[in-house]
């Protein structure tokens, strides 16, 4: 682990709004540190559930929302499709992605 990686994470994670997943995806990318400093995502997790860094689980909450409203929006959707009465329905309702998993 290095300090240096850990500090621009927190700063891109917590400034910028960056996911983990962004974090780790860029750093790569652009080779901004050496390949061994560069953890997977769920390390990252790891460290942050773990109070290794200044990110805290909370400061993720806000994409944990942002998803779930997504999700929902979907299901309102379906739901505006399914309360008309059969007579009224389209002969063909658009497909979406799973809602089940929300993917």
């Amino acid at each position: 682990m290095s300090d240096l990686f850990t500090n621009w994470t927190d700063d891109k994670m917590l400034t910028n709004g960056w996911s983990s997943d962004t974090v780790v995806g860029r750093a790569r990318k652009n080779n901004q540190f050496p390949k061994d400093l560069i953890p997977c995502t769920s390390i990252l997790y790891t460290w942050i559930d773990r109070g290794i860094m200044k990110t805290k689980n909370v400061d993720l909450l806000e994409k944990f929302h942002t998803n779930l409203e997504v999700i929902l929006s979907k299901r309102e959707n379906v739901a505006e499709y399914s309360a008309r009465p059969i007579k009224d329905r389209p002969d063909e309702v658009p497909l979406t992605n799973n809602l089940d998993t929300g993917k």
